[in-house]
């Protein structure tokens, strides 16, 4: 069955949140076709392992981001 790009984002969001060096997530829109965004303090190559690049068809992508920038968008 096809995971929404919500619930997607909601599990990655329970698996990731008590990591440290996670910022938050957010689904963007690029060329019509939802994403998601996971914000981290650091790209590395946990963060690389840690987070597919796709699931149930829906694009993940990692961002480095600032602390101060943190939150979790709907």
């Amino acid at each position: 069955m096809m995971s929404t790009v919500g619930e997607i984002k909601k599990e990655l969001s329970r698996q990731l949140r008590d990591e440290q060096g996670f910022l938050g997530l957010a689904i963007r829109r690029e060329n019509e076709k939802e994403y998601i965004l996971v914000r981290v303090k650091s790209l590395t190559k946990h963060w690389e392992r840690r987070v597919p690049e796709e699931i149930d068809g829906v694009r993940i992508k990692l961002e480095k981001g600032e602390p101060a920038h943190a939150y979790v968008l709907k």
